[in-house]
């Protein structure tokens, strides 16, 4: 299979479901770089699996259904759609039918649910824009997500492409039985009056932006004297970017007083009819050096309520209110670098903010590698979506790059206490495969994977997790590759190879790296070491290189340089 086309956002492959595919085929035949086929080798059943690294990728959205106690859906940007088991305490992935050929629909753009039918479940499906891709599709779901049917789009959806953590752009119209908005990057709004069957543009609408994000929500407000709520639509621009319609969406108008200057990614109406909004001065989830918070009272009065300390870079991503206490508030920082992203939690509407970084307690005992080289756990990064469970005031989700955070003890922010985190993504497995190698003896599997480095599994058929290599640790772990001692990278190396530790680091020029990742590796018997290139961030721009297992401890050279020390 050739390797997809770089279109937009991240450079990311393959799902973790394919990467199964690819493990078993590689390990469970003998070899990793493949070969023609032996026409009297006997027919062998295999049998497919998760190689389980918990999490790994972009989680986009996470949707509590507020009408079920314990239900609750996940979004990714290429690794599908999840469902919470809350008695398995684990998601249950809903997209792992969808072929290689619909590979598009693996992007999940937005979702909805219906809180009059708890089993029903629409996805907005679509990854990229680009003219080579083809259109998204809705897939309907009747039974929670176990089953789906799959309805064409006549456009395209970018799950995977820059804004995709902001929405949802798909909703159900509580008003009006059947009726569902999907707010388009380049067509504008749309509506279906048949539960999403069929769907016709809202040509009234007049919101556009030009920066291929488009419309990043749209957001049914409740009842207003025993009529129907007006609907609101949020465009990613900085000029008019929130609409509303108060007519069932025949006409639409500019709300008045909308902040002007940045760009809106959620927003969400609390019990006593407060709307509040988060913004950053880019579309995310990379780039963003300022943002707000806004706050709308009931009678339309705007008033900012950015949080304190946001001084140090970054805008705002996630939004969630307290269905239980009006004036609870939570909201994430987005690309906010240093000294890092946090949740700011307010109880009074915005008055007053705590920053839940400086005393949060990480527990990444399911993920290792969320460990830095230091043996740190940081909140994440890109965190562009925060839930709180309807049902449940202290249970508090919020994803980020390559993980669900969880807690079940949210109210201690109240009093300035510290929470405790863990890790809640078992059952997600959204790791990009970017190359695979299986040496004859020793480790059993070496994975590098997009964006959280390079991985040995000693056994892919037991329970162990796959342990990431380094330091030092590479982001993007592009290429694996390996050969017997004498050969090409190995040549120096006569000792047997050890299994991924410790590592040498080749600096140098930029081309002598390309080089040197480009080569492909053997997979015979004899190995003397493995060479592994990818990317990583060493403070300093375009560094990267490639590393050397080899059996004697070699302390690592700068980053940039060629020698060793």
């Amino acid at each position: 299979m050739e390797r997809p086309e770089l279109l937009a956002g991240e450079s990311r492959c393959m799902t973790g479901g394919w990467a199964v595919m690819l493990l078993w085929l590689a390990v469970g035949t003998g070899f990793a770089q493949g070969g023609p086929a032996k026409t009297d080798v006997p027919r062998v059943s295999y049998r497919f699996h998760h190689l389980h690294f918990v999490g790994g990728g972009f989680i986009t959205g996470i949707l509590f259904h507020p009408g079920v106690r314990g239900l609750a859906y996940c979004r990714t940007d290429i690794g599908g759609a999840y469902r919470w088991d809350e008695g398995a305490h684990r998601w249950t992935p809903l997209s792992e039918w969808i072929s290689m050929q619909d590979a598009n629909l693996i992007g999940v753009e937005s979702m909805a649910v219906d809180a009059a039918h708890p089993d029903d479940l629409y996805l907005a499906a679509g990854t990229y824009t680009h003219p080579k891709s083809p259109n998204g599709a809705l897939l309907r779901s009747h039974d929670r997500g176990n089953s789906f049917e799959t309805i064409a789009l006549p456009f395209k959806l970018g799950a995977n492409e820059e804004g995709r953590f902001a929405g949802e752009r798909l909703v159900l119209d509580p008003a009006h039985p059947g009726t569902l908005y999907l707010g388009t990057r380049l067509h504008g709004l749309w509506r279906s009056t048949d539960g999403g069957t069929t769907w016709a543009p809202v040509s009234s609408f007049a919101g556009h932006a030009n920066n291929g994000v488009g419309i990043t929500f749209v957001l049914p407000g409740p009842k207003k004297d025993g009529t129907p709520g007006a609907v609101y639509v949020g465009v990613s621009t900085a000029e008019d970017n929130l609409f509303v319609s108060e007519d069932g969406g025949a006409g639409w108008r500019v709300v008045n007083g909308a902040p002007r200057g940045m760009l809106p990614n959620h927003a969400a109406i609390d019990s006593g009819g407060a709307m509040y909004l988060t913004y950053g001065n880019k579309p995310g989830p990379n780039g963003m050096t300022a943002g707000a918070v806004w706050r709308r009272s009931k009678e339309g009065a705007w008033k900012d309520v950015t949080p304190e300390n946001a001084g140090a870079g970054g805008g705002y991503g996630g939004l969630a209110l307290d269905r239980e206490r009006e004036g609870t508030v939570v909201v994430s920082t987005i690309d906010r670098w240093k000294p890092g992203d946090t949740l700011f939690h307010s109880v009074d509407g915005g008055r007053h903010w705590v920053s839940l970084r400086e005393k949060a307690k990480m527990d990444a005992s399911a993920s290792p590698w969320l460990r830095n080289e230091s043996g740190v756990v940081s909140m994440g990064h890109w965190m562009g979506a925060v839930a709180i469970d309807p049902f449940d005031s202290d249970h508090m989700m919020y994803g980020t790059g390559e993980t669900i955070w969880a807690t079940h003890d949210a109210r201690k922010a109240d009093h300035g206490r510290a929470t405790q985190w863990v890790v809640g993504a078992e059952g997600i497995e959204e790791t990009a495969v970017l190359s695979l190698t299986s040496p004859a003896s020793g480790a059993q599997l070496f994975s590098g994977l997009g964006d959280i480095g390079c991985f040995r599994s000693d056994d892919v058929a037991g329970a162990a997790a796959p342990v990431v290599l380094g330091p030092p640790r590479l982001s993007n772990c592009d290429s694996v590759a390996g050969g017997p001692a004498g050969d090409g990278p190995c040549r120096d190396d006569g000792a047997g190879m050890d299994g991924g530790e410790p590592w040498w680091l080749f600096g140098g020029r930029r081309e002598d790296v390309e080089a040197l990742c480009g080569r492909t590796g053997g997979s015979g018997e004899g190995w003397a070491c493995l060479l592994f290139c990818g990317w990583w961030d060493a403070g300093v721009d375009d560094n990267g290189g490639c590393v050397r297992i080899e059996e004697q401890w070699a302390e690592l050279a700068e980053a940039g340089g060629g020698e060793r020390s």
